[in-house]
């Protein structure tokens, strides 16, 4: 007997399909909405003034369930460095959107003495999560500057998170994206955008992508057209570094086990040449 099944991925409020792997009861333009009249929990203006030579770190899918997050505290008291000036998580650090898990997570990294930020992923909206999320973390869709718009050879950057927990962006979203990029083009050393999902994964993996192949094409068109040096992206739990499109592509392995690598990205920045590194935990 032959069984024939379809699917259908599509980045709407509310999607069940494989055991849960996509579910959100929230939309990006709802979300997107309701961010921009939020705050951070973490001060931008602490890292206003680095200097022309810093360093930072990103890592992404804790997927935290164990109240100790061991792999996370691995990175924070093992690995992070005292030249390490503040921390990117870019989402998925809760497993199912439970608010302990949220609480949890944000107790650990306040222990920290340098500023963190964090994006949205999909598990962050599962069972109501963006609820969580709001009264825990703050707003997911923001910008950082480091220096002062157009000084530049002086290692300023532009950093803008995003929110794509549902695999694309949302209308809203999208436009103020536009007009944020076309705004800050060519003013700072370096543009750099954070978000949970990629363009591309490798083929086995396609349904943990951005899900609409127009979407994808132009944030490409428009990342090329507006001189973005890189994105860093997570989620499919496969590192890859790359050029795409003139623009660097990076997508990075999990905190999570027992699909982890094991590994985060620490990123140096002098002057007007950046350069990022993948940190491996375990040899």
């Amino acid at each position: 007997m032959i069984f024939s099944i379809s699917l259908l991925l599509i980045g709407c409020d509310q999607i069940s399909l494989l055991g849960g792997f996509f579910y959100s009861y929230s939309t990006p333009n709802e979300r997107f909405a309701e961010s921009k009249t939020m705050k951070y929990d973490s001060d931008v203006n602490l890292i206003k003034n680095l200097g022309d030579k810093y360093q930072f770190i990103i890592f992404a899918d804790i997927q935290g369930q164990d109240d100790e997050l061991p792999q996370l505290r691995v990175v924070l008291d093992q690995y992070r460095q005292p030249e390490d000036k503040f921390i990117i998580d870019l989402g998925d650090s809760t497993e199912h959107g439970y608010l302990e898990e949220y609480q949890a997570y944000k107790k650990h990294m306040d222990t920290l003495d340098i500023p963190w930020f964090q994006t949205i992923g999909n598990h962050d909206t599962y069972n109501s999560g963006w609820r969580n999320y709001q009264q825990v973390l703050g707003k997911p869709v923001f910008t950082i500057e480091i220096g002062n718009r157009d000084d530049l050879s002086t290692g300023s950057m532009f950093i803008i998170a995003l929110d794509s927990a549902n695999s694309t962006l949302g209308g809203e979203q999208m436009a103020w994206l536009e007009e944020t990029l076309k705004r800050e083009s060519g003013r700072w050393d370096h543009l750099i955008v954070v978000s949970h999902s990629q363009f591309f994964a490798d083929p086995i993996l396609t349904v943990v992508q951005f899900s609409n192949t127009e979407e994808i094409y132009k944030l490409m068109g428009m990342f090329d057209k507006f001189n973005v040096d890189i994105m860093f992206a997570a989620h499919t739990h496969v590192w890859n570094d790359r050029v795409l499109n003139g623009v660097g592509d990076v997508t990075l392995p999990p905190l999570e086990k027992p699909f982890s690598e094991d590994a985060f990205v620490r990123v140096f920045v002098d002057g007007d040449s950046i350069r990022w590194e993948k940190i491996n935990m375990v040899e």
